[in-house]
């Protein structure tokens, strides 16, 4: 088994989940944004940073949607409000987590300075127009409403906007987007919490657990299905907290998440469609918590991936309860499952956790690597240095998509012509056997798909 599981941890590098390829991704989503906050973020008083498996590195580049959030830069969010009095221009919303869910609260109108977000929430403004304001608390249906509204009126948008999905507003152009409108939360007392709780082991470090407690929450417009105060509910996020613990990870910890990741899309999915990434990335953090540090090596790969898949399995037999890492009191499963869908679920996960290592073989793109000629002919290294450099090309195109200018254009244009000569050097081939240039076109966007998704 621990020669099996080198292997695996040697082939997720050679399909794009190296260390250098992780770092070279974090670094340019970091840098996506820093156009728009300089300059129509500053006009209207908005803050974008890209979330989820693009920041955190682990998703290439045509993987999965791209998962942007918007905050309001003049907005704070606070149980308590005294250090935040002074501050000028600033609009401040109170929490009060009486009444709700656990991980989410609601939201009371207090003042509102804030210059850009004047026409938000005061009392003539728009918002308040529109009935978000009920009983003095901020509507988080109304108001994601308004937004959803909001955007798909300005024209560069419009037909984009595919819907919603909980809290994000789903568009698509050349790739599939979803977008998020929150808020700065101040809340010390979860973190404190969240900080102070017993570990057995050392992991997060204490200068991490110090970091992740001084940082500040969001909150996003979205409340607990099924609660009677839904629609004034809005969920804790902790997005630069997780981005945080996620960078902490050692290598195999790393490996550990992405494998889980792929475990849900290939398998998992296909009996129930409501387990998500996110829910896989609080299980590592559980694991990392839960097992003394020197588990977490390359041998061991496939045994902590077993026992991530236990705990999974234990959470739905302990009354399918899943903890929220940063507030346990937080189900993650809670209104997720069809009882259908909850012994589909608890199926599979026995048959995987029997089947052992090899159900990583189960994942598409491991089984191609780990089954196929490239390992035997000493190809792979080649493979690999071919396909990052062709994620690194799309991911400067998907870049230079938001800069309208001449010498954008141009440079898109050198760069597509370079990635069709990588991805399909026998482009003039095809052409010559008598392959119309649709069809080649297909047959460029298939591989392309191939070494990027």
């Amino acid at each position: 088994m621990e020669e099996f599981s080198r292997k695996v941890f040697r082939a997720l590098d050679s399909i794009g989940h190296g260390p250098d390829m992780i770092r070279f991704r974090r670094k340019f989503w970091r840098y996506f944004p820093r156009h728009f906050n300089q300059t129509e973020g500053t006009e209207i008083g908005l803050s974008h940073m890209v979330v989820g498996s693009k920041a955190e590195g682990i998703s290439s580049a045509l993987e999965s949607d791209i998962d942007h959030m918007f905050l309001f830069s003049d907005v704070i969010c606070a149980n308590s409000l005294e250090p935040f009095y002074l501050v000028e221009n600033i609009t401040l919303l109170q929490t009060d987590t009486s009444d709700t869910s656990p991980g989410y609260t609601k939201l009371r109108f207090i003042d509102c300075n804030g210059e850009m977000s004047v026409a938000l929430f005061h009392e003539q403004g728009d918002l308040a127009d529109r009935q978000v304001l009920q009983d003095n608390y901020i509507s988080s249906e109304k108001f994601l409403s308004f937004h959803y509204k909001g955007v798909r009126s300005v024209e560069p948008h419009h037909g984009m906007i595919r819907g919603l999905s909980g809290p994000a507003m789903e568009s698509e152009r050349f790739y599939k987007e979803d977008c998020v409108c929150a808020l700065h939360c101040y809340c010390p007392h979860l973190l404190e919490n969240w900080k102070r709780r017993p570990r057995q082991y050392d992991w997060p470090s204490r200068d991490t657990l110090d970091t992740v407690a001084s940082m500040f929450g969001q909150l996003v417009p979205v409340g607990f299905k099924g609660s009677g105060n839904q629609r004034l509910e809005w969920r804790f996020c902790f997005i630069q907290s997780e981005l945080k613990l996620t960078l902490c990870l050692n290598e195999t910890q790393l490996k550990l998440y992405i494998l889980l990741k792929m475990i849900t899309k290939d398998i998992l999915r296909s009996v129930c469609s409501t387990i998500s990434s996110y829910i896989m990335k609080n299980i590592t953090y559980w694991i990392c918590e839960f097992l003394p540090p020197f588990v977490f090596t390359e041998k061991n790969l496939l045994t902590v991936l077993v026992l991530s898949l236990r705990f999974l399995k234990l959470s739905l037999e302990k009354g399918n309860f899943l903890p929220y890492y940063m507030i346990p009191d937080r189900n993650l499963l809670a209104e997720r499952l069809t009882p259908k869908e909850y012994h589909g679920l608890a199926d599979i996960l026995d048959t995987l956790i029997q089947e052992g290592p090899r159900i990583v073989l189960r994942c598409k793109k491991l089984q191609c690597i780990l089954t196929c000629e490239l390992q035997r002919q000493g190809i792979l290294w080649r493979y690999k240095k071919q396909r990052n450099l062709v994620e690194k090309m799309q991911l400067f195109r998907i870049l230079l998509d938001k800069y309208d200018s001449y010498n954008a254009e141009i440079l898109d244009f050198l760069l597509g012509a370079r990635l069709l000569n990588t991805v399909l050097p026998e482009r003039r081939r095809l052409r010559n056997m008598g392959l119309s240039t649709r069809e080649v076109d297909v047959i460029y966007r298939k591989r392309l798909s191939t070494f990027l998704s």
